[in-house]
């Protein structure tokens, strides 16, 4: 661009009105990566219909328990508002309704937040379609509210072993938290005993299994278990 014409163009600029329009372009340009920012969030997370082979018969019960338990939400006393929400999801979810499923955990999330069931639950839907770091977010939650439960951290530990291997090496820190707040738990003994014999040492596998039967001495599988890791740690050592 020419002095002359460069010139010309920041004179234009000054101008109120170019000012004025160079303005609404960019505020035009935000809100739009704004709105799009939100859609792609929302695509994230939309999940993909079940298909699901039902009797008419059975669609249509599980289609009047739902209108049963929105009626019962639209009662004054919402003493029974959790488990009627719980009643909508499972059926969405019978009915191949995965997303209206999720929707529904999404808004027990928002109205019970200290609960860990929705936050679960959600987790489990999503990890069906491999989204790692939403079925983490949740099942983070669910041991946040839920801290002393063994089976609320098993579903974070499969999702690391089984879907999203890249957050494997976390499963020892999420569990010893659990540990923390139960430290004979039998569960989480055994959870951390697997997680050192798949992808951890052999050692803390056998040490973990030995602490199991300080609290269960006769447990036969656990027993086994022992000697066999045993067998495989001697190999180890001696190449054989």
């Amino acid at each position: 661009m020419s002095s002359t014409v460069n010139d010309m163009f920041m004179k234009y600029l000054k101008e109120p009105k170019y000012i004025i329009a160079v303005g609404v372009v960019l505020v035009v340009v935000v809100i739009g990566a704004a709105a799009w920012e939100k859609q792609a969030r929302i695509d994230a997370r939309t999940l993909a219909p079940r298909q699901v082979d039902l009797a008419a018969e059975e669609r249509t019960a599980l289609e009047q328990e739902i209108v049963a338990a929105e009626q019962e939400l639209a009662d004054e006393d919402d003493a029974n508002d959790f488990n009627a929400y719980v009643k909508i999801a499972l059926a969405r979810g019978k009915l191949g309704d995965r997303e209206g499923e999720a929707e529904t955990y999404r808004t027990m999330n928002a109205k019970y937040p200290g609960n860990y069931l929705s936050y679960q639950n959600l987790g489990v839907l999503y990890q069906e379609d491999k989204k790692c770091d939403l079925a983490r977010e949740q099942y983070l939650r669910a041991i946040e509210n839920a801290p002393r439960i063994p089976h609320v951290y098993r579903s974070i530990v499969n999702l690391y072993t089984y879907d999203c291997q890249e957050y494997v090496h976390e499963i020892p820190a999420v569990l010893q938290g659990g540990l923390a707040i139960v430290p004979d738990s039998v569960d989480f003994m055994s959870m951390m005993a697997v997680y050192h014999r798949d992808f951890g040492n052999l050692e803390d596998a056998i040490h973990w299994l030995e602490l199991i039967l300080v609290f269960d001495q006769e447990n036969a599988s656990v027993l086994a278990e022992v000697k066999d890791l045993q067998k495989r740690l001697e190999a180890q050592r001696t190449g054989k």
